[in-house]
């Protein structure tokens, strides 16, 4: 539906999406101007990654130990900061290496 040019990169909200777009996108014949990216860290993704095929994957915190924390901080009277930026990892080319075999 959508021509050369006017899709540049697809964004999923987990890796089992990006994988698969990857396979919609290959069966089109365009993964080479479309860059997708997905979201979890699996080892599926990494490999995707290592044969060239998936941009990058991030890996960020499973958040409930965090959520509990400022739950209980909120319940017992505590202010809490309003915003809680957590740390996240980019595994992409660069350094997939590091992370084959660690993902689930």
């Amino acid at each position: 539906r959508f021509g050369p040019g006017q899709i540049n990169a697809v964004y999923a909200h987990n890796d089992e999406m990006a994988l698969g777009a990857i396979e919609a996108i290959k069966e089109a014949g365009r993964l080479d101007e479309i860059m997708v990216v997905g979201i979890d860290g699996e080892n599926a993704a990494f490999e995707s990654i290592k044969n060239g095929e998936m941009a990058a994957s991030f890996i960020y915190p499973f958040v409930a130990p965090e959520g509990i924390i400022a739950a209980f901080k909120v319940a017992t009277g505590e202010e809490i900061e309003p915003v809680w930026t957590l740390q996240s990892q980019q595994v992409d080319a660069s350094n997939v290496d590091e992370f084959l075999g660690k993902g689930f």
